[in-house]
C-alpha cells in the first residue's frame, strides 16, 4: 500500500505524516499502518511508547488528558 503511493508522490507520506500530527509524535504513518497490523509487535509498542511520551507531555500543562480504556485505546 505505501509503496504504490510512493512511487506515485515520494513526498506523499511527508504530507500525509505531517497532516496527522505523526511528525510530532516522532512516529512515520508506516509505523502506523503495521501497528494496525499487529499490534502486539515491535511497531505496535513504539506507537504506544510514543502516544505515552506525548500524552505525559500534554498532562503537564493540562492541556490535554486521556486514558487507555480497557481495550487498551486511548480517549479522552
Amino acid at each position: 500500500m505505501l509503496d504504490s503511493l510512493l512511487q506515485k508522490s515520494p513526498f506523499a507520506l511527508v504530507e500525509i505524516e505531517n497532516k496527522l500530527g505523526l511528525d510530532k509524535l516522532g512516529v512515520s504513518l508506516d509505523t502506523v499502518v503495521n501497528a494496525m497490523i499487529d499490534p502486539g509487535g515491535d511497531d505496535g509498542d513504539k506507537l504506544d511508547a510514543a502516544l505515552r511520551r506525548r500524552l505525559g507531555e500534554a498532562g503537564k500543562d493540562h492541556s490535554a488528558l486521556a486514558r487507555l480504556d480497557e481495550l487498551g485505546r486511548y480517549g479522552a
